[in-house]
C-alpha cells in the first residue's frame, strides 16, 4: 500500500501512463537513441543533460542529479505531494479514484472541524472559482473596469502581468456577480460557502461580497483558483483595504501562498524563494525580473506554509515591509524558518518603505542588489535582539537577550545546528559557550514551570535515519541495479547469501526489501521502486546507473561475477581486520593470540588465492 492508494491501483496508473508524454508537456524532449533528451527543468542549463527513458519509465538528469518516475517529475517540478501527484496522473489516464472508506467507530480525525471534502464537491468549487475569476477579468477590460485598470497602470503593472496573474475587477454593484452566476445556472448555496456572495438580511437573494475592487486570484499548487483577494479603489477610511476569501472546502489561508503556482518553476531554477507581505509588491517584482516572489496571504508565515516552500527550495529571502508590523512578521517567519529548517536570509528595508514604493524610488536593479546582500536570519534575529535588549551595555542585558532567543533555539531540530548558534551568541555578547548554555537551561527551566501539562504540538520527532559515512561501494550498487533490472537475481540473492556479504546497511536492507517484494510475487517497477527510497544519495545513484548501463541479457554471468567480487570483498576486510587485533595483541605481548590470529589470517588469505584461481578473476586490493 502506499497512503491511501492500493497497489492495483497504482499499477493501472502507471501503466496507463507514458512518461515521456507527462515529461513532453513540459519539456521539449528530442529522440535520441533509445532514450528523450531535453533541457532539464530543473536547473539553468545549455546542453541538454536530462534524458527520459520510455521503456523503463523514469527520467534522470546527470546535471542535477534528480531523477525518478512520472509520480516523482510531478512532485518535483510542481511541488505536488504524493497523492495530489498520483490523482494528476489519474485524471490524465481517464482513471477514477474511490473515495477512501470511513475508519472504525470512533474515529476522529486529526482536525474534527473539517470535514473530508469529496472530489466532486472540489471540482464543483474549483469550476466555481474559474467561473469568477473569468467575469471579474471580463469586468476589469469593460467600460466599467476603466478605473481598476488605470489604478494598476499607475501602480506600474503591465497588461502582461494582468494575464499571468489573471487579474480582475469587481464592478461597484450589489448583484454583478450574483447575476452573473444566475445567468450561468451557478448555485449560489455554493457561492455563498465560497464567500463570493452573501445572503440579504431579509433572507431574499444575495449581494455581492466583493465590490469596487481590484482582484487577485489566489490559486491552488496544481494552479486551480482556491480563493480570492479584493484590493479596495474607494480609498474610503471606513472601508477595509484588502477583503479576502474565508476559509473554504479546499482553501486554508495558513496553508497556502499567493503567487506560487505562478512562481515555482522560477523558484526552482533560482534555488530561492523570495518572500513579500503585499499582492502588488509581489506582482511588480515578478514583472521586473524576480519572479520567484511569493507572499503568504496577508498573515504572518505558518509553519504549513513554510514547509510548503520546502517542497521547491531551500532558501527564503525575507523581503517585508520596513514598517513596525512588517518587522514584527520578519521575525515570525524566522521563527517558523529555524523550526523547520528552511534557509532564510533577510532584506532590511528603509523605515515605511515596501518593495513596491522601493522599486518605484530607486528602481529595480538596487532591490536586486539588496536581495543579494541579504543577511542572515539568525544573524538579523540575534543583532536585534541584542539591541533592544541592551545586551552589549546593561549588565543584566545578556540575560533578557538570552531569554528572547531561547524558544527559537529550543524550536530548532538539529543539535549540531543548535550548538552553533549557542556559539554566535556567545562571541556576541562576549561570553564562553557554557555560560550561554547555562542560562539557556535556567531559562528552558522557567518556561517549563510556567508552561502547562500540555505537550507541545511541535514535538513530533522524525524517524532517525541512518546515515552513510563514505561514498556508496560500487559492487554492492552494481547488484542492486542488477537485482532492479533482471528481478530474477533475487532468488540468488536469498540462496546465496549475498545480504551478508554487503558492508553498506543501507544497501542491505534496500536490496532485502527487493527481494521480500519478488518473493511475495509482487510486480517489480523499478522507476516506482527508487522513486521511493528515502536516500537521496542512493536515489540518484541508481538512477545514473540504469541511464548509463544498457544491461545484458546475460544476467547469470554477471550476477556470478559480482558475488565473487563481494565474497573477496568480505574476506578482504576480515583479513584487515585480523591484521589490525595482531598488532594490537603483539603490542601486549600476547603470544598466543598472536598465534591465533596470524593461522586465521593466513587461512583467509589461502582462500582468496583460491577463489582467484579457481574463478578466473583478477583480483586488485
Amino acid at each position: 500500500m502506499s497512503g491511501p492508494f492500493d497497489d492495483t491501483l497504482l499499477r493501472e496508473i502507471r501503466e496507463r501512463t507514458s512518461i515521456v508524454s507527462v515529461i513532453g508537456d513540459y519539456v521539449s524532449l528530442k529522440k535520441a537513441g533509445n532514450s528523450h533528451k531535453g533541457l532539464c527543468p530543473f536547473h539553468n542549463e545549455r546542453t541538454p543533460s536530462f534524458t527520459v527513458h520510455e521503456d523503463r519509465q523514469f527520467f534522470y538528469c546527470f546535471g542535477c542529479q534528480t531523477g525518478g518516475d512520472a509520480i516523482r517529475f510531478l512532485q518535483e517540478l510542481n511541488g505536488y505531494s504524493f497523492m495530489e501527484a498520483v490523482k494528476s496522473l489519474a485524471d490524465r489516464a481517464g482513471i477514477a479514484i474511490p473515495e477512501p472508506k470511513p475508519r472504525g467507530a470512533g474515529y476522529q480525525r486529526p482536525n474534527s472541524n473539517q470535514r473530508k471534502v469529496s472530489r466532486s464537491e472540489k471540482d464543483a468549487c474549483y469550476a466555481m472559482g474559474k467561473a469568477a475569476q473569468r467575469f471579474f477579468g471580463d469586468a476589469l477590460q469593460s467600460t466599467e473596469g476603466f478605473r481598476a485598470a488605470e489604478y494598476l497602470r499607475g501602480r506600474g503593472i503591465n497588461s502582461e502581468s494582468i494575464s499571468r496573474f489573471g487579474l480582475g475587477f469587481a464592478p461597484d454593484r450589489w448583484d454583478a456577480l450574483e447575476t452573473f452566476f444566475k445567468n450561468q445556472n451557478e448555485n449560489l448555496e455554493l457561492s455563498e460557502k465560497l464567500g463570493l456572495l452573501a445572503r440579504r438580511k431579509s433572507g431574499k437573494g444575495h449581494y455581492d461580497k466583493f465590490r469596487n475592487r481590484v482582484m487577485f486570484p489566489i490559486r491552488s499548487v496544481s494552479g486551480e483558483v482556491i480563493a480570492f483577494s479584493g484590493r479596495d479603489l474607494s480609498d474610503e477610511a471606513e472601508t477595509a483595504k484588502y477583503i479576502n476569501s474565508p476559509e473554504t472546502p479546499v482553501y486554508t489561508k495558513g496553508d497556502n501562498l499567493f503567487g506560487l503556482y505562478e512562481a515555482r518553476k522560477a523558484m526552482r531554477q533560482a534555488g530561492r524563494a523570495i518572500l513579500v507581505e503585499g499582492n502588488l509588491d509581489l506582482v511588480r517584482l515578478s514583472q521586473e525580473g524576480l519572479p520567484e516572489t511569493v507572499a503568504p496571504l496577508g498573515t504572518a508565515l505558518t509553519e504549513t506554509q513554510g514547509r510548503l516552500l520546502k517542497r521547491f527550495v531551500n532558501l527564503a529571502i525575507l523581503l517585508y515591509d520596513g514598517d513596525k508590523a512588517g518587522r514584527a512578521a520578519t521575525l515570525k517567519a524566522i521563527d517558523v524558518c529555524l523550526r523547520i529548517g528552511l534557509q532564510a536570509r533577510v532584506v532590511a528595508l528603509p523605515d515605511k518603505d515596501d518593495p513596491d514604493t522601493f522599486v518605484g524610488r530607486e528602481g529595480i536593479a538596487p532591490l536586486k542588489q539588496l536581495v543579494e546582500d541579504a543577511v542572515p536570519a539568525w544573524t538579523y534575529l540575534m543583532d536585534r535582539v541584542i539591541e533592544e535588549t541592551d545586551a552589549r551595555r546593561d549588565p543584566s542585558g545578556p540575560i533578557r537577550a538570552i531569554d528572547k532567543l531561547a524558544p527559537v533555539l529550543q524550536g530548532i531540530e538539529d543539535r549540531r545546528e543548535r550548538l552553533l548558534y549557542e556559539r554566535h551568541i556567545a562571541e556576541a555578547l562576549d561570553l564562553d559557550v557554557q555560560t550561554v548554555q547555562s542560562f539557556l537551561r535556567q531559562t528552558q527551566r522557567k518556561q517549563f514551570r510556567q508552561a502547562s501539562p500540555a505537550p507541545s504540538p511541535h514535538v513530533n520527532p522524525r524517524p532517525e535515519q541512518a546515515r552513510r559515512h563514505g561514498p556508496i561501494p560500487a559492487r554492492e550498487l552494481q547488484l542492486l541495479v542488477l537485482m532492479l533490472t533482471f528481478p530474477e537475481t533475487c532468488a540468488l540473492y536469498g540462496a546465496h547469501d549475498v545480504g551478508d556479504m554487503l558492508q553498506d546497511s543501507g544497501l542491505r536492507k534496500v536490496s532485502d526489501t527487493l527481494v521480500r517484494q519478488w518473493e511475495n510475487e509482487e510486480e517489480i517497477d523499478a522507476a516506482s521502486f527508487i522513486s521511493d527510497l528515502e536516500d537521496p544519495e542512493l536515489r540518484h545513484a541508481l538512477f545514473a546507473s540504469l541511464s548509463d548501463r544498457p544491461g545484458s541479457d546475460n544476467w547469470k554471468n554477471a550476477f556470478e561475477q559480482l558475488e565473487l567480487g563481494l565474497k573477496l570483498d568480505a574476506l578482504s576486510r576480515e583479513v584487515r581486520e585480523l591484521k589490525r587485533q595482531l598488532r594490537a595483541a603483539a603490542q601486549r605481548g600476547d603470544e598466543s593470540e598472536v598465534n591465533r590470529l596470524g593461522t586465521e589470517a593466513v587461512a583467509i588469505d589461502r582462500e582468496i588465492e583460491h577463489l582467484r584461481t579457481t574463478r578466473g578473476i583478477r583480483w586488485q586490493n
